[in-house]
Formats: C-alpha cells, sequence, structure tokens
C-alpha cells in the first residue's frame, strides 16, 4: 500500500516523549556533518533543523489527547497549519549543502522496537531564503519511500505493547532503520534544480491503528541548498492539502 501513496500522502509532524522515541539528531551531506533538532536541543537553535515546540515528539489522528472512534465528524488536524513541520515549526537559521544527485544520511539516535512504520522523504521549494520561508505556502514532492519490506512475522520485532497482544508484524522501514544503527540515507534526485529547498524526512507509525486509535506522524524539517546543472522543479502539494481522512493507510492493521 505505501509503495503506491504518491504526493498525496503528504508531509507531518511530530510530538512524544524524549526517551520513548527517537529524533534525527544529526545529519551528513555530501560527506559533512551537521547539528539536528532534537527535543532537548538547546536554545537558540542553531541548526538547518527547523525547531518545534513542547517536549513531547508526534502528532497524533485526530490529535494527540483524544483516541480515535473513527466519527469523522471529529475535528481533525491533517488540515490545520501545525501539520507542517511540527508544532509551531520554525525554520533553521542555517542551511546544508548538498549536491543533486548526492545523499543525506539521516541519524534518527534511538527507536523502539515495537512501533512500526513506514519512512518517507518530501522536499519543497522555498523560492528564496528558507530561513524565513512561510510554511504555510511550501509546496511539498516526494523523493523516497520505504514501506513494508517483509511480510515474514518476526519475533524479534513485537507487536506494540500499548495494543496489548502478542502477535508480531512483518519488517517495516523503521525496523529497517533500527537494524542499521538508527540510520537512513536519501539520495537527492540528480535531475533537481539548484535552489534552496526544505527537506522533511518522517516515519508514521500505525502500531495503534487497528485500535481505532492514534496514528502517529514524527516529521523532521531541514534547510539545505541544493547545487547542481539540474533544471526540473517538480509541482507540489501544500503541506495543509495533503491528507485526507479516508486515507487507507490511517485503517491499516499491522
Amino acid at each position: 500500500m505505501f509503495s503506491k501513496l504518491s504526493i498525496t500522502f503528504g508531509a507531518l509532524i511530530g510530538t512524544t516523549s524524549v526517551l520513548a522515541h527517537g529524533s534525527i539528531t544529526n545529519f551528513e551531506a555530501d560527506g559533512v556533518h551537521y547539528e539536528g533538532f532534537y527535543y532537548w536541543h538547546p536554545l537558540p537553535n542553531t541548526s538547518p533543523g527547523w525547531a518545534k515546540t513542547g517536549d513531547t515528539g508526534y502528532v497524533g489522528f485526530p490529535d494527540i489527547y483524544t483516541n480515535w472512534t473513527g466519527d469523522t465528524n471529529m475535528p481533525w488536524v491533517l488540515n490545520d497549519e501545525n501539520i507542517i513541520c511540527a508544532n509551531d515549526a520554525t525554520p533553521g537559521p542555517t542551511s546544508a549543502t548538498v549536491h543533486a544527485g548526492g545523499d543525506v544520511r539521516f541519524n534518527w539516535g534511538y527507536w523502539p522496537q515495537d512501533h512500526h512504520g513506514p519512512i518517507m522523504t518530501y522536499m519543497a521549494d522555498c523560492r528564496g531564503p528558507c530561513e524565513t520561508v512561510d510554511k504555510t505556502k511550501l509546496e511539498w514532492f516526494k523523493i523516497q519511500e520505504m514501506g513494508l519490506t517483509n511480510r515474514t512475522k518476526n519475533p524479534d520485532k513485537p507487536y506494540s505493547l500499548d495494543a496489548h497482544t502478542n502477535s508480531t508484524s512483518g519488517t517495516w522501514a523503521v525496523d529497517w532503520i533500527i537494524d542499521h544503527r538508527y540510520n537512513f540515507t536519501v539520495q537527492i534526485p540528480s535531475a533537481l534544480a539548484l535552489g534552496s529547498y526544505v527537506i522533511c524526512h518522517e516515519t508514521i507509525l500505525l502500531h495503534l491503528a487497528k485500535l481505532n486509535k492514534q496514528i502517529q506522524s514524527y516529521p523532521f524539517c531541514f534547510n539545505f541548498k541544493v547545487t547542481g546543472t539540474g533544471t526540473v522543479s517538480p509541482q507540489g502539494v501544500l503541506g495543509t492539502q495533503l491528507y485526507n481522512i479516508n486515507n487507507p493507510a490511517f485503517y491499516y492493521n499491522l
């Protein structure tokens, strides 16, 4: 299912306990190391990573306070501006540099084994300095996705304890980063036009979906200057228009 999700399955935000989930503490682009923005990051922020408020790490659906009952008349946060890059997210004051066709390696620092889901990466052209961009005007296009990689149940990758079950899921992208020391590498499209972009690298957790509870999204955004000779400028979608309550992903049973 996730391999078929296109630009309509957008860029999300995050909030939960520092110890319970990971965050992108650092990343590497074209061999240069940069500091990320994490929940206990000292202020003021000097990283290319966007700052986010609060001491939590995900945005849930419909929200972080109400268990999902399936009532489509409930107030949803899918189309609220806080879904873009974080709750009250503000751009980083600096930018990293990467060439079109180059790699960016994100380090999540940590991730619990009982939280499963896909990993996706989006970009948006700032059409000017990303350090001062209005996030509600960013238009996002997808450059990477990884979902369910193996349907075989694995007793070493337990289902969420929150779900009160002893069953196990298959292997997901999040399991892949656990097996690779919490690193995930994304390639920038080689034909991409040079310019200033925001990259959103996120995971979406589905371990409580079958109980009609929250879908948890953990997006992290970063400012980048893309160099090279590319000429392609993909069309994107506003962050507040990316999600649809009826998307089957939000009902998926691990």
